[in-house]
């Protein structure tokens, strides 16, 4: 039997702080090992949409698995126009743009590395190229340099976000046993008594019992009585009818299981 489930988060869900510093120390350690300048930069935090929304410039969307990494249509050449500290913008010669998208794309190809091993995206996973990003898209988050040029954008979906911040939600803490289990029940009371026999009779001898009557139990007067615990036998223990300075007592002569 197949079980179909999704993963679930109220709509007011935020990235925990570590899931936050996460996706800080990726943009840092991808960006200072391409770029000479200042890195790149987590802006911010995720953001939640709601649903598909037009985007305020041109991007190419990278998807793989529920992570979709987006770039405007001349970010791949503003990547390799930053991996060379140099700007992007004047006449440039069809070499030099090619030159460029290749570092660009060599850029971002680190990144998608570095995010599949963030958000554990199984490794045989491929990634596939869109004007628009998915209608999964829930949850999105900016790395970019403080003048704004290039913007990269991660964008989860519910389901991989949700994965995302559980796995970074810190462990809860181990407590021990609440108690033995013999001390948590030793202050409860119980009753115990004697099985001094039993034997058989109809309904019709049953109402004519009298005073004086003698019923024959099955158990012999000297046998070895069998206890119980509020009214139910119990495995083993057994006792004695004697008599004590206050009445009957029981003499325990098979000790209770434990």
């Amino acid at each position: 039997m197949t079980l179909y489930f999704r993963h679930w988060l109220p709509a007011n869900t935020t990235a925990p702080t570590l899931a936050r510093g996460a996706i800080a120390d990726l943009a840092d350690d991808w960006s200072r090992e391409w770029f000479a300048g200042e890195p790149l930069r987590a802006f911010g935090t995720f953001v939640r949409v709601a649903g598909p929304r037009g985007e305020p410039r041109k991007t190419i969307w990278h998807g793989c698995d529920g992570l979709t990494i987006g770039l405007s249509s001349a970010g791949i050449a503003a990547l390799g126009a930053r991996v060379l500290g140099i700007a992007v913008v004047g006449e440039r010669s069809p070499a030099d743009l090619a030159l460029l998208d290749r570092l660009g794309a060599a850029c971002l190809d680190d990144l998608k590395r570095r995010a599949a091993i963030l958000f554990e995206l199984p490794r045989n996973s491929a990634w596939n190229s869109a004007e628009a990003a998915g209608a999964d898209a829930a949850h999105r988050i900016d790395i970019t340099a403080p003048d704004r040029n290039p913007t990269l954008t991660l964008a989860l979906s519910e389901e991989l976000f949700a994965r995302f911040v559980k796995a970074k939600l810190p462990p809860l803490p181990r407590s021990g046993l609440l108690g033995a289990a013999d001390a948590a029940f030793a202050t409860l009371p119980a009753r115990l008594s004697a099985l001094l026999g039993k034997c058989g009779v109809s309904v019709a001898e049953l109402s004519g019992l009298a005073a004086g009557d003698v019923v024959v139990l099955d158990r012999a007067l000297d046998a070895a009585l069998p206890l119980t615990v509020d009214g139910a036998p119990v495995p083993r223990g057994a006792c004695t009818v004697t008599e004590s300075g206050q009445g009957l007592a029981l003499e325990i002569t098979e000790a209770l299981a434990g």
